[in-house]
């Protein structure tokens, strides 16, 4: 869990959420607030509404009705790239990596879009991105393999990188789909272990989608249980697991 957790100041509000497709509501007046340095687990089962709330937050999906309010700006209906350059990261459930470019170049392409550079621009400001790169390889233990083809790493590593690539973008929030997806016990372990660096390190505002209960209840400060469409339960972990609503709808009474 954080440790760096600002519970004073929020970094993302969103209240009155709502998405309607014809007659069919998948989001329903979803309420979230996180704070700066939190890590928010969003839990459900199949059909619950997290893909298409994480789709609401990134701009893949404009709202229906509400607000998304991001360090104090609302950014709902926002197109992606400028909710992007807002502030809001994401990684998706499937790996989304340039294979044919080096590991590298892979987050080098980040920080160019997010400074709006030409890529491979010589000059001092390349220089120093080249080197903002290098450092976020580093930090997601991939700088030795920094000049291998992205498609030549194993599935933990190109997870790994796909943070990378988000953090290029230089975000105040973090949307993770399902981030261990397919992953080893090892490589979850290493996963977890990476985001748990990152938010001591750079207090982001991490959201993430996980079915690996041990995964939530390890990393999440709070958790946030969708059912429905609908927020059914919120709360610290401890008080999730003991939610007898919560134990009825996903969890499941013997666990």
């Amino acid at each position: 869990m954080s440790t760096l957790l600002e519970t004073t100041r929020p970094m993302l509000e969103v209240s009155g959420l709502t998405k309607t497709f014809g007659g069919y509501t998948a989001v329903h007046d979803v309420a979230i607030t996180t704070a700066v340095g939190e890590v928010r687990a969003i839990i459900g089962p199949n059909g619950a509404g997290k893909t298409t709330l994480f789709n609401l937050l990134s701009g893949y999906l404009k709202p229906t009705h509400g607000a998304i309010v991001l360090d104090g700006v609302n950014i709902a209906g926002k197109a992606p790239h400028r909710i992007a350059r807002a502030g809001v990261s994401r990684a998706f459930q499937t790996t989304n990596i340039f294979p044919t470019f080096t590991v590298l170049d892979n987050v080098l392409i980040s920080l160019f879009a997010r400074h709006r550079l030409q890529f491979h621009l010589w000059g001092r400001r390349s220089r120093q991105l080249r080197d903002k790169a290098e450092n976020i390889l580093e930090m997601v233990h991939l700088q030795d393999d920094r000049t291998k083809l992205a498609s030549m790493l194993a599935h933990g590593n190109q997870r790994a990188l796909e943070v990378a690539i988000a953090l290029g973008c230089e975000p105040k929030a973090l949307l993770l789909d399902e981030p261990t997806a397919g992953m080893s016990p090892y490589e979850t372990h290493d996963m977890i272990a990476l985001l748990e660096r990152i938010v001591h390190d750079h207090g982001l505002t991490v959201l993430l989608s996980e079915h690996d209960m041990d995964v939530v209840f390890g990393l999440a400060d709070q958790v946030t249980v969708m059912e429905a469409g609908r927020v059914l339960a919120q709360g610290p972990p401890e008080e999730i697991k003991h939610n007898p609503e919560v134990r009825r709808a996903y969890l499941g009474e013997d666990e």
